[in-house]
């Protein structure tokens, strides 16, 4: 799969004064060939200067490009002061990524696509469905905090989410691990299905997942366990 997008996936640090799971890390990231660095919230445990500070520290220590979004403990105005915009896009290797602010879900667990989004975070409703409607042919990945539970079915408002250039979808959030396949109405190629997944068991763990993906649909997932408490992985 040379050629192909790679990057490394984190999840749910809750980084602490006391804990800094991210650092121990930061060497084993460096050592891989990645394209990009993606955190899907909950760095620290919670939205505080002092562990923004802390967690800065072993993030600008990595070596690629590092893309962080707001999980429900982290965010809040120093959020947005210490790392940007809460969701924004990135095209990479042919591929259109999607990183979601999710934080105004709190602390809810499983919810739908269009309902939420819509009537709760409705600027980012039609940021993401202009995104979505732009290329056709699967190149979009998309990345939030909360998992977005993808219906079998294209009804009502989840019907413009499940269109068919979605590849993926990458959570934290359950700090264990989930999958769930959704269908595509229009196969191309092989790819009859997209993922909707939280890869492993995070959470106090200093553990991260390399995923690579091609644009034809073959993806690799390959957990990196550094002084690991639990060991679950999909």
């Amino acid at each position: 799969m040379d050629g192909n997008l790679k990057f490394v996936l984190m999840s749910d640090l809750h980084i602490k004064e006391y804990a800094n799971v991210l650092e121990p890390m930061v060497d084993a990231i460096n050592s891989c060939d990645v394209d990009l660095v993606v955190v899907t919230g909950d760095l620290t445990h919670k939205p505080s200067q002092t562990l923004f500070d802390i967690a800065l520290t072993s993030l600008n220590k990595i070596k690629h490009n590092v893309i962080v979004i707001p999980g429900d403990y982290d965010c809040g105005p120093l959020w947005t002061q210490n790392f940007g915009d809460t969701y924004k896009s990135l095209s990479l290797k042919g591929f259109d990524l999607d990183f979601l602010d999710t934080s105004y879900l709190g602390h809810r667990y499983a919810t739908g696509w269009g309902e939420t989004l819509s009537e709760e975070s409705p600027d980012q409703h039609d940021w993401l469905i202009s995104r979505l409607q732009k290329n056709i042919g699967k190149s979009h990945i998309i990345f939030s905090h909360h998992p977005l539970l993808v219906p079998k079915q294209e009804v009502n408002k989840s019907k413009v989410y499940l269109t068919n250039n979605v590849r993926a979808i990458y959570s934290g959030h359950l700090h264990t691990p989930f999958m769930q396949s959704f269908d595509y109405s229009l196969v191309i190629g092989s790819m009859k299905n997209g993922i909707l997944t939280t890869p492993m068991r995070y959470h106090g763990n200093s553990l991260f997942m390399v995923v690579e993906m091609s644009l034809h649909g073959d993806i690799r997932h390959t957990p990196m366990l550094i002084d690991v408490k639990v060991e679950h992985v999909l």
